[in-house]
């Protein structure tokens, strides 16, 4: 009796360990276990910025983008945003004023830009309510300017932006950069010969307070790219298996989720309680986690950003390449949470649907994260793909011949007498599979974007 009933204590003990390692070879990397949830407890990534700019100073106005392809753009990005973490706190305000662009671009200098105007918990990756009492006159940023001294070493003044309320504020701070050599060396002139020339709009008529820059070009200084193709992988793929690497990790057991098609062409899988994935015939996915507790209560802005980063850095949905690509573009804040959008940039040059692509799609993004309670509840993403052609492109139209061509159309619809321009970018312009990608301007005015 005491042998048999040991056999069964040591029957069950191999059992448990044999569950507990297949749970481990199925779950190990499961989001609804690993990197749905959120992160650990006042350790925050902080809001990444959209573009960084480096900025000769006088006396030219003329500043160049930082792309994520140059390979000290991941050196300059860590190095400012451990020092934004350490110093905007303890930094001393020296000045409270106006927003003025002369003065900051007659410096040298770097100029961070955020997607959104961010509170000093968000640049921080604090707690978003944080707020330092002696810079409180200004309630959100959305630039950074840190200027290079050429000592390299010592005290520095960074310019704090709120372009919503048109101020700035002076910060001193007790700086020593590592690469700061490594930053100045970027602003010389060989290195910027190299690089698109763009222009601030802080001059021009017809601007808001947020600044645009704008690439120059002409026909006679031409801005080479590449023609890209719009294309879907998975479209006349006839491999039964082939939605499995874009979906099995959000199943308990691949093996067992289940599947049907719809009518209309839409696949979808699924599992009791816990996941379901729909794959649209236009190659959109969209993942909705079941079980994800929404009613936990809404969590600050930048907790969600790390939840939504957490999850897409670890998601295998998306390649290291496309995620290469992706940026944050904008937040949506709803009533129970957030929605995170994310688009691609290609050679430093944003991917914009148009609007007949979006309506296609039905998203007007490339990546959508929504995050509710502390969880990520639903994800949306596009599995079509962007590839160079064997063709090179040349843009040539000015930005005043953009701007003029909108002029015209609008006068023409009688919509109105003058235009104030909300925004202005060069995009690549995607309209639909099977046309090429080209690079033109998309202006927005009113909350409608034109494309001349």
């Amino acid at each position: 009796m005491g042998k048999r009933y040991l056999k069964n204590i040591i029957l069950v003990m191999l059992i448990t360990l044999s569950m507990w390692q297949t749970s481990k070879l199925w779950l190990g990397n499961m989001p609804g276990l690993s990197f749905f949830g959120k992160p650990l407890e006042n350790n925050f990534k902080q809001i990444e910025p959209e573009s960084i700019w480096l900025v000769p100073g006088a006396p030219g106005t003329l500043v160049y983008r930082l792309g994520e392809e140059n390979r000290e753009y991941q050196v300059v990005r860590e190095e400012i945003e451990d020092s934004i973490k350490s110093h905007i706190k303890s930094g001393k305000i020296k000045e409270d004023k106006e927003l003025g662009w002369k003065e900051i671009f007659e410096k040298k200098g770097i100029l961070y830009q955020y997607p959104m105007p961010l509170t000093y918990g968000e640049i921080m990756g604090e707690d978003s309510t944080f707020t330092p009492k002696d810079k409180s006159s200004i309630k959100d940023i959305d630039y950074i300017f840190i200027p290079l001294a050429d000592n390299y070493r010592g005290i520095t003044k960074w310019e704090l932006i709120s372009t919503s309320q048109g101020k700035m504020i002076t910060v001193e701070i007790q700086e020593a950069f590592e690469s700061i050599r490594a930053f100045s060396d970027l602003l010389n002139d060989g290195v910027l010969n190299n690089k698109v020339k763009y222009q601030p709009t802080f001059s021009m008529l017809g601007f808001d307070n947020k600044n645009i820059f704008l690439p120059i070009s002409s026909t006679d200084m031409p801005i080479a790219y590449d023609v890209l193709e719009w294309y879907n992988p998975l479209e006349n793929k006839d491999d039964i298996n082939k939605f499995n690497p874009y979906i099995n990790h959000y199943f308990l057991n691949p093996l067992l989720k289940k599947e049907e098609v719809t009518s209309s062409g839409v696949h979808i899988f699924s599992e009791l309680m816990e996941a379901v994935v729909k794959y649209y015939p236009s190659g959109v996915f969209e993942y909705s986690n079941i079980s994800a507790r929404k009613n936990s209560g809404k969590i600050s802005r930048v907790e969600a950003y790390n939840i939504s980063q957490n999850f897409l850095n670890k998601n295998e949905s998306l390649s290291k390449e496309i995620k290469n690509t992706l940026f944050l573009s904008n937040v949506e804040e709803i009533k129970t949470g957030y929605i995170f959008n994310y688009d691609m940039r290609i050679g430093g040059v944003r991917v914009y649907l148009s609007e007949d692509e979006r309506e296609r799609l039905g998203m007007d993004h490339m990546v959508q994260i929504k995050v509710e309670g502390n969880e990520v509840s639903k994800f949306r993403w596009n599995a079509n793909e962007l590839r160079a052609k064997n063709r090179t492109g040349y843009f040539k139209i000015k930005y005043t011949e953009a701007i003029n061509k909108v002029l015209e159309y609008v006068a023409r619809k009688n919509e109105l007498n003058t235009l104030v321009i909300d925004d202005m970018k060069w995009v690549y312009m995607v309209n639909g599979p099977g046309e090429d990608v080209d690079i033109r301007w998309i202006i927005l005015h009113d909350d409608n974007w034109y494309s001349p």
